[in-house]
């Protein structure tokens, strides 16, 4: 009896490992990186980083239109790829366009992109607004997003500013990690949507 479980047992294991080889193979094939090599040869270092996130105005009415600017780096090899550039407000996609990098200039080449969003039929309320950059095989996707730290305020079309805030203004979220010259610029909105840096 003792026998028959350890055969069971074993052959419970076998038929897993079966299961995951199979589901690994129908995903594709994928290349273990180590610091962006491989024991079969050098893969391209890929770290793309959302560096700023800045929203005109951060007060708006129903209908407006809403300038969101997303700042990113590209700290990997050169080496060119095209992703969907996303924003979100309150989880919900409102914008996106491709967005190529990579062609040269790399590591540490700044980027910036510039959004609109026409926010008719939207219901008032606050809006927590993110920009999301997804790569695959990203040595480090934490950081290919960035949610702006104060919320957008719609108001009805026509309503007065609430007691403390004024329509209009701006708000920035910056990667405390990003070089103080490009991250001032970026909030002082010197910038322009530009693939060439600041």
């Amino acid at each position: 009896m003792r026998k028959m479980g350890v055969l069971f047992g074993l052959l419970s294991m076998i038929l897993l490992v079966s299961a995951t080889a199979t589901a690994t193979a129908d995903a594709g094939f994928r290349i273990l990186k180590v610091g962006g090599e491989t024991e079969g040869g050098d893969v391209a270092y890929i770290n793309l980083i959302v560096r700023g996130v800045k929203v005109t105005p951060i007060v708006a009415h129903v209908g407006d239109t809403v300038r969101i600017d997303v700042a990113l780096e590209n700290r990997g090899d050169p080496g060119e790829e095209t992703i969907p550039l996303n924003i979100r407000a309150n989880g919900k996609l409102v914008a996106g366009r491709l967005f190529s990098f990579g062609w040269g200039g790399e590591p540490n080449k700044q980027y910036l992109r510039t959004f609109t969003w026409d926010t008719k039929g939207m219901r008032p309320g606050k809006y927590r607004i993110k920009a999301d950059a997804f790569v695959w095989d990203d040595d480090s996707p934490a950081d290919n997003s960035l949610t702006l730290k104060q919320p957008l305020v719609l108001l009805p079309a026509g309503a007065p500013a609430p007691a403390g805030m004024k329509i209009g203004g701006a708000a920035a979220t910056i990667d405390p990690r990003w070089n103080e010259t490009f991250a001032a610029k970026f909030t002082a909105g010197a910038a322009t949507d530009i693939a060439t840096g600041y």
